[in-house]
């Protein structure tokens, strides 16, 4: 099981982090929360076998295109 979440530090400024009950799997520096910065975390990280989010939407549909 993989958490994801994004951390905004400002203005066009957030990192969006995976990881487990253990360990950081991977981050990402983007401008904001969209497809294509989530798509880039999760292609870094491989298929988990499932992914806990807050719900936001984008995370889904990058998920769609990179997890199946």
């Amino acid at each position: 099981m993989v958490y994801v979440d994004g951390i905004h530090l400002g203005r066009k400024a957030v990192v969006l982090i995976a990881c487990t009950d253990t360990r950081v799997r991977g981050w990402y520096a983007a401008r904001n929360e969209n497809f294509r910065a989530w798509q880039a975390l999760l292609a870094r990280i491989g298929p988990p076998l499932m992914v806990v989010s807050d719900g936001g939407g984008r995370v889904r549909q990058s998920q769609a295109g990179v997890l199946a």
